[in-house]
C-alpha cells in the first residue's frame, strides 16, 4: 500500500520503521498519506543515507575520528546528541572493568593498565617521540593483525576505540581499523 505512493525506484516507510533502524541511514519526514484499509492518514519517511560529517581515520588537526561516531552500528545512541562523547563513555564504562577477559587480553598486547585519561576527552596525536614502547611479541611492537570477533553487545567497538587510541597516543603508531556492520544470514 505504501510502495504505491512512492516514485519509480523510490523507498517510502511508515513511523515504526524509521524508528528501528540504524544511524547509517536519515529519515526525510513526507506529508502523512491515506492508505487502503486505515481510516486516518499515515506518517511517511523517505530513507536517506547519512552523510559522514569527517573523514575517517586521523583528521587534519591530529584527532582520531571513528566510523561508529557518525554512524552509530549498535543503534542504542542514534538519538544522542553528541556521539563522540557518548562513545567515550561507553569505553570508559566497559574497559574499565578489571576482570572482563576482552579488556584484559588488550591489556596484555599494549603492556600495560587501562588509561581512562586518554579517553576523557578527544586526544591530539602528538608529534613528539613515543611516550611509550610497546612491548614485545605484541602486534603492536613487530607488526601484525588483531581481529576483534563476537556476538553483538559484547563491546568489540569499545575494545577497538581503546587499542587505537592508546596505540596512537601511547605509541605513536596508528592501526589501521574498520568496522563490519549486520550481515545477512
Amino acid at each position: 500500500r505504501l510502495m504505491s505512493h512512492a516514485t519509480p525506484l523510490g523507498i517510502l516507510c511508515d513511523e515504526e520503521t524509521s524508528k528501528h533502524s540504524t544511524g547509517e541511514i536519515v529519515y526525510k519526514a513526507l506529508a502523512p498519506i491515506k492508505v487502503k484499509g486505515k481510516a486516518n492518514p499515515i506518517n511517511i519517511f523517505k530513507p536517506m543515507l547519512k552523510e559522514s560529517s569527517e573523514p575517517i581515520g586521523l583528521t587534519i588537526d591530529r584527532k582520531i575520528h571513528f566510523p561508529w561516531y557518525d554512524n552509530p552500528i549498535d543503534g542504542s545512541n542514534v538519538s544522542s546528541k553528541d556521539n563522540i562523547q557518548m562513545s567515550k563513555a561507553k569505553v570508559l564504562q566497559l574497559c574499565s572493568v578489571a576482570r572482563w577477559e576482552g579488556i584484559a587480553k588488550v591489556l596484555e598486547m599494549i603492556g600495560g593498565g587501562f588509561n581512562k585519561v586518554i579517553h576523557q576527552q578527544e586526544q591530539t596525536i602528538p608529534t613528539t617521540a613515543p611516550r611509550q614502547k610497546a612491548p614485545s611479541g605484541s602486534p603492536f611492537a613487530e607488526g601484525g593483525i588483531v581481529v576483534i570477533e563476537g556476538q553483538t553487545g559484547l563491546g568489540r567497538l569499545e575494545l577497538a576505540e581503546h587499542i587505537v587510541t592508546h596505540c596512537s597516543t601511547q605509541f605513536q603508531m596508528m592501526p589501521v581499523f574498520g568496522t563490519m556492520g549486520p550481515r545477512p544470514g
